[in-house]
């Protein structure tokens, strides 16, 4: 009973339909987060309506979660872009939740609606050349990063006291720290 059960969610997980029908709820899920990010805070009833409609495509993301889960078992675990998709929908209810029991730490709930935005990212499970893209570019990040950043973090260290030479050096140094501060300040501005 329960391989039957796996195989016809298996051919629905497959299925075009049903992958054309995710797609489309994750562009137009884009454009009501992109519509809820430039309601003026005035509007509410605006605010309300696309935040239901944002937690309707979060319920149909979680079905689609629920579906390929009981579809493919601990296979599904193996897919980095299933396990994104997954890390997705947890942070959208962590949102949630915070929002629903009127969380005082109002920095964290606006760091987790940003994170929304991500969701455009579910796509990338569709398109089997940009995972081809996605994957070769973390590969080559994972074993180059540290030096990539090492390089950025020296050439702004260049260009700090490249500042503070051009445009806060004066011969006495007061004026330079005035206008500049120390080499870690001006380090930290031309962030």
């Amino acid at each position: 009973m329960l391989t039957q059960l796996q195989t016809f969610l298996g051919k629905i997980a497959e299925s075009s339909r049903f992958r054309m029908t995710i797609m489309a709820c994750i562009l137009v899920n884009s454009i009501t987060v992109g519509l809820l990010v430039s309601v003026p805070a005035e509007r509410q009833e605006t605010i309300i309506i696309l935040e239901s409609v944002d937690n309707l495509f979060l319920a149909i993301y979680t079905m689609e979660y629920f579906i390929k889960q009981a579809a493919y078992g601990q296979h599904y675990w193996r897919n980095g872009f299933n396990l994104f998709d997954f890390g997705i929908i947890v942070v959208s209810y962590i949102q949630l939740v915070l929002q629903i029991f009127g969380s005082s730490d109002i920095k964290s709930i606006q760091i987790l609606r940003s994170l929304r935005g991500l969701r455009i990212l579910k796509s990338m499970s569709f398109f089997g050349g940009l995972q081809v893209v996605v994957t070769a570019l973390l590969a080559t990040l994972t074993g180059s990063f540290l030096h990539i950043i090492t390089v950025l973090l020296l050439i702004m260290f260049v260009y700090a006291i490249y500042g503070i030479y051009s445009f806060g050096y004066d011969e006495t140094k007061v004026e330079a720290h005035r206008i500049m501060g120390t080499v870690p300040s001006a380090y930290l501005r031309s962030l």
